[in-house]
């Protein structure tokens, strides 16, 4: 990432997370197409189309968002089921997350709900 240390965040930056949380098909078909990928390098040489967007919501989470809280759990309701290979994940792709279980559950359908807390204190 080549954005300076204190920089003001971008209207870039501002129009991809306006886009990720507004407008729910066009995130619902980002996400999925981030999922078929199996990393950022993948993401961004698979397609221009979302490659600028990817960018921009990821800096926009790891320069301009703040670390979760210890004893914070957020919810996520994922519309079909997946196979973890252990209890401890950890997700490269954008995930929506609520504090509430039943806003949780409108989005998991037939699928799963995932409780979940910080890894570490630097995530």
């Amino acid at each position: 990432f080549n954005i300076p240390i204190n920089s003001p965040i971008t209207i870039n930056h501002l129009i991809s997370l306006k886009l990720y949380t507004d407008f729910g098909t066009t995130q619902k078909e980002f996400k999925a197409y981030c999922r078929k990928c199996s990393d950022d390098n993948e993401v961004v040489r698979k397609s221009s189309e979302f490659a600028h967007w990817f960018r921009y919501l990821k800096e926009s989470c790891t320069f301009y968002g703040t670390v979760m809280k210890a004893n914070l759990r957020v919810w996520c309701g994922l519309n079909q089921c997946l196979m973890f290979d252990s209890m401890q994940q950890h997700f490269e792709c954008p995930l929506s997350t609520t504090i509430e279980p039943n806003v949780a559950n409108t989005y998991a359908e037939n699928g799963v709900i995932l409780l979940l807390k910080r890894a570490n204190a630097k995530t």
